[in-house]
């Protein structure tokens, strides 16, 4: 949830005799609950029907379509009639759906002015989701308001509910460093607060210097830690703390550090105390654990150090903790970024991985060596790898990603040995499985036997597979909306043995099959961290020439060098930062946390020799290709299958206004980046070619700026509706066809919702809903999939 104050409210100082005296008041008080059947409910502009969808408040709900899908402002009201003044905790109820607004705005008018509260409607609902804590004076004239301007594509405006607010908690004010600024509150406290009371903060800097953010030390973190202005929820007890920089506020720079799972960092609560507290000394402002180092939990540090439902967690966890969980909780109080970590296709040690039952029932998953083919799991170099050509692993590494992305809000996914680890490797254990990597490379070229690991077209297949996962995982991350730290930034540990050469296709990197120049220029990656663990001492040109190399194979993405400061003595790895700026790089990401100096761990390195180079606070860099405003390019992704069955299509060519740009992976999964697009949409067309069968095209597919469409297509007889192109008509597509309805005359419709325009008018209404319910379990489908 996000807050934030549209008119500054007073902070009270309670004494103790206030205090008593306002809860005596609030104790007395009611709760009052206005439903949308009430007459203290109002309609005050716009259109809005009634619904009975789930289990409404009362019998129904009001709901209108948003400003976010071209509809007129519209707004309700909840007007109590309070019997006393006093602090009240607002919230609210609505029945959640895929087509709810993730952003409705709700605005509380109070007694200390009005507040906005943006309410996620897609996610817990059908219960009172509070939005605060606030004053009202008694009678009528506090209120609580919903409009429509939000993003697609509906609000629900059902009952609102006034608790008289009787708990208080405590908040104390900081700054630093002291002396160069103040806030409101004063510096001290502590205040006594109403619990979940929504509280004004501002931060004012003295002469020469100048404000830079907010950290919190518990709970949840102010609204804005980039703002002055802002608010803090007062979920619990806390001290929110000023930070002041010298002079103007600094450039913008990536500063990170690798955390192992091999060696202390993030396995309890004092180790992550720690860690945050040596990251602030050194004004790092990222912080990557490895998370995932094995995907099995039969030895310390491996499995998941996160609460997941598919990878087993680790057994060197203290206390109980979801690691993950409270790192992330206590690095965005301060400020700091959280890049999880994972280790791409190492399963495990041993076999079968002790606690995965995934893995261990999908021996067939296992690549080996070629001179292991056919003898079931072998390891390759002492570990078990997954196939990375494997459609079955793709979609289980994607469904990790998926769990990460959506359940934590961590910034962003990093991955490492994102690669083969031997050259020799990529073949099946069992010669039967028809859809390890090797079978879909001898299907799509048409090779017969089994190639060498150095011929060619297969070494290029190989790079492939890592590639598809790549961009795959780049569109789950952008596209997932239950995120509120989007955009995510999607990076990775690159290879950079040896010299740099001049040409990338001599690389150590595309040796082992890891064509990342490929991944920053098609925008596959968002930040590429090479990692240049030299010893300054001896290879100083070395790591110089990998800087400069990696900077020109970027193609207008973040490049962030990696040095190995546990190769190097604290003074050359200030040479070796200081040299990474010279050249452009977009920030630093040390290697390791808990290693920093040659031959020991030195904790000094964030006290002491980090400040020398990382003077003062810095922000993360803006990805503009992320934001709409400052890019004029759009992505588009999608499936392809047989539109009878809903099988995948392999290997289908795709082609963007008539060129050849994409082809398909294992799954029936395409993705086309960095297309022209704009803020209302450039249609493109979209072709798919596959032998065997006539081409399908969607011709006006809308490309947006920063957006990423989706464009399903099917060969064959398909049904209408099916929009997942999975073989039927189901409550998932009907899902998607709820947030494309635009309503007769209303269109176009948003981009990806052209799918269900069936009758070409432009618009989504229910003339085109009546044709997706024919097609909805009939056998055999009536589609047209050649016409689209």
């Amino acid at each position: 949830m996000k807050t934030g104050s549209l008119i500054s409210s007073r902070l009270r100082p309670l004494s103790l005799l206030c205090l008593f005296g306002a809860l005596v008041v609030a104790s007395s008080a009611q709760t009052i609950t206005v439903d949308n059947e009430d007459a203290e409910f109002s309609l005050l502009s716009g259109e809005w029907s009634t619904g009975t969808y789930g289990t409404p408040w009362g019998s129904y709900y009001h709901w209108a379509m948003t400003t976010g899908v071209g509809e007129a402002s519209a707004s309700a009201e909840w007007r109590p009639d309070l019997p006393v003044s006093g602090y009240y905790y607002v919230s609210v109820y609505y029945v959640p759906g895929t087509n709810r607004a993730e952003d409705a705005p709700f605005t509380v008018h109070h007694a200390g002015g009005d507040t906005l509260v943006e309410i996620n409607q897609q996610i817990n609902g059908e219960t009172w989701v509070q939005l605060g804590a606030f004053s009202f004076n008694a009678g009528t004239s506090g209120s609580v308001e919903l409009s429509n301007d939000a993003g697609a594509s509906v609000v629900i405006a059902d009952a609102v509910r006034f608790e008289a607010a009787v708990t208080t908690v405590e908040l104390a004010m900081l700054v630093n460093p002291p002396g160069w600024g103040t806030t409101t509150p004063a510096p001290g406290g502590p205040y006594a607060q109403y619990l979940n009371e929504v509280v004004p903060i501002s931060a004012e800097a003295y002469e020469g210097y100048s404000f830079h953010h907010w950290e919190v030390t518990a709970g949840a973190a102010v609204t804005d830690p980039s703002s002055p202005d802002t608010t803090v929820v007062m979920d619990e007890d806390k001290t929110v703390r000023a930070v002041f920089v010298a002079g103007g506020s600094p450039s913008e720079e990536f500063r990170g550090f690798w955390a192992d799972a091999f060696h202390v960092g993030f396995k309890s609560t004092s180790q992550i105390d720690d860690m945050i507290t040596r990251a602030l000394s050194g004004n790092y402002n990222a912080i990557l654990p490895e998370i995932m180092a094995y995907q099995d939990s039969g030895s310390s540090a491996h499995g998941a150090y996160w609460d997941s439902a598919i990878v087993p967690q680790a057994t060197d966890i203290s206390g109980g903790i979801d690691p993950l969980a409270y790192l992330v909780q206590e690095a965005h109080a301060n400020g700091l970024e959280v890049h999880p970590w994972l280790v791409t296709f190492r399963a495990s040690s041993s076999w079968p991985p002790s606690g995965n039952t995934t893995l261990a029932n999908h021996p067939e998953w296992i690549m080996v060596t070629e001179d292991n083919i056919g003898d079931g799991p072998q390891p390759t170099n002492g570990k078990y790898e997954l196939d990375p050509g494997c459609p079955g692993v793709q979609e289980y590494l994607l469904s990790i990603v998926r769990e990460l992305v959506t359940n934590y809000d961590i910034d962003g996914i990093h991955w490492d040995y994102i690669r083969y680890t031997d050259s020799t490797s990529g073949y099946p254990a069992y010669t039967w499985f028809d859809d390890s990597g090797l079978a879909r490379f001898k299907r799509i070229s048409g090779y017969s036997g089994t190639p060498s690991p150095t011929y060619g077209a297969w070494c290029d297949f190989r790079r492939r597979e890592i590639t598809e996962l790549i961009r795959r995982v780049q569109v789950e991350i952008a596209t997932n909306t239950n995120n509120p730290q989007q955009p995510l930034r999607h990076s990775a540990a690159l290879v950079t043995w040896g010299n740099a050469p001049s040409s990338f296709e001599s690389t150590s990197s595309w040796a082992v099959f890891q064509n990342w120049r490929e991944w920053t220029e098609q925008g596959y990656l968002d930040t590429a961290i090479p990692m240049t663990y030299y010893d300054y001492d001896t290879y100083p040109l070395w790591y110089q020439n990998w800087v400069d190399a990696s900077v020109g194979w970027s193609y207008d993405r973040h490049c962030v060098i990696g040095p190995g400061v546990y190769l190097n003595d604290f003074e050359d790895s200030l040479v070796e930062i200081e040299y990474t700026r010279s050249a452009g790089a977009d920030g630093v990401c040390t290697y390791s946390y808990a290693d920093t100096n040659s031959g020991s761990s030195e904790w000094e390195w964030y006290t002491d020799w980090a400040p020398e180079v990382f003077d003062e606070p810095a922000a993360t860099p803006e990805m503009t290709w992320r934001d709409p405003l400052t890019t004029s390019e759009g992505n588009v992704y999608g499936r392809v299958t047989d539109g009878a069955t809903g099988e995948p299509i392999d290997d289908a060519e795709i082609e963007l206004d008539g060129s050849a740009v994409a082809y398909t992976d294992g799954n029936g999964f395409f993705v086309i980046t960095r297309i022209g697009g704009s803020t209302a949409g450039v249609p493109v067309a979209i072709t798919a070619t596959y032998s065997g069968y006539a081409d399908v095209t969607r011709s006006a597919v809308l490309v947006t700026c920063a957006g990423y469409t989706e464009a399903n297509l099917a060969f064959g007889d398909w049904r209408n509706g099916d929009y997942d192109v999975d073989g039927d008509v189901d409550g998932d597509d009907f899902a998607q066809f709820e947030v494309y309805l635009t309503g007769p005359d209303q269109g176009p419709p948003a981009p990806g919702g052209d799918l269900f325009d069936f009758d070409f008018d432009d618009d989504i209404d229910l003339h085109d809903f009546r044709d997706m319910q024919r097609d909805t379990g009939s056998s055999p489908p009536r589609g047209y999939g050649a016409a689209r």
